[in-house]
């Protein structure tokens, strides 16, 4: 079965009960209507993933959808980008790569590629999926020609590389490791569009201080407010408790389980 979606398919949401935002549709216009290349971006809680659920669930476009690691791929009913690709683990040269049929079956055949979680995603390996599409479809132009419509923040996960050596091959043949420092992203546009609105949290203040703290701008008054709100520090009954750390999570589950 094609990992095709359309407008009849959506594992993840209820479509129906979807209403997007201005500021959401004007952006899913934009992208359906459209051939270009787009990265959304924005802080937790902007709707990013039902955005991109909804894409996929409307859309009338033949695309795929794919997450760097496994849980990702899960929340978007999506596969792993080595699973659709076919691709190895670690440093992947381009030159080693050979496109099984399905696999250029499936990419002669699709209009866009989605990718969720993409500041995760290396500078290798999307290289590597812009060499596949061009092998598969025959196609010079980057990507093969494909769309490509990437998902993420980047001040969330970044990949990893914590090799020193593989830092430095980065650094030296790309100019980093992030997905933006691929090879082909050159010569072509990135239309990059930020979700502003958060949806997830309605206290205004609160909002102010995961902010402050998604960009690292932490002093005493953040730490103030956050001090001022701990009720207590013995786990109630009934309640999952949130820890810092997995010793405290290991001694709280061990007596409990006691």
């Amino acid at each position: 079965m094609w990992p095709f979606t359309n407008n009849k398919v959506n594992e993840q949401i209820n479509l129906d009960g979807i209403k997007l935002s201005p500021e959401q549709e004007e952006l899913f216009e934009k992208i359906e209507n459209s051939s270009e290349h787009f990265f959304i971006t924005g802080k937790a809680g902007t709707g990013k993933s039902v955005l991109l659920q909804y894409f996929k669930g409307k859309s009338k476009k033949r695309l795929i959808v794919g997450a760097y690691t496994g849980v990702a791929a899960l929340n978007i009913g999506a596969q792993t980008l080595n699973s659709l690709f076919n691709l190895p683990f670690g440093l992947i040269d381009v030159s080693k790569l050979n496109v099984g049929e399905r696999t250029k079956t499936l990419l002669r055949h699709v209009d866009t590629i989605v990718i969720d979680e993409i500041s995760m995603v290396r500078a290798d390996m999307l290289d590597a999926i812009d060499f596949l599409l061009r092998q598969s479809r025959g196609n010079d132009v980057p990507f093969g020609g494909v769309q490509m419509i990437l998902f993420g923040d980047l001040y969330q996960l970044q990949p990893i590389v914590e090799d020193k050596a593989l830092q430095q091959f980065f650094a030296h043949n790309h100019g980093g490791f992030y997905f933006f420092n691929a090879h082909v992203w050159k010569n072509i546009k990135l239309n990059i569009f930020e979700l502003i609105e958060v949806f997830r949290q309605k206290d205004q203040s609160f909002k102010n201080l995961l902010d402050r703290i998604r960009k690292g701008e932490i002093d005493d008054s953040v730490l103030s407010a956050f001090n001022h709100r701990i009720v207590s520090t013995t786990p109630e009954e009934g309640v999952i408790t949130l820890t810092s750390t997995n010793a405290i999570a290991d001694n709280i589950n061990y007596r409990r389980l006691n």
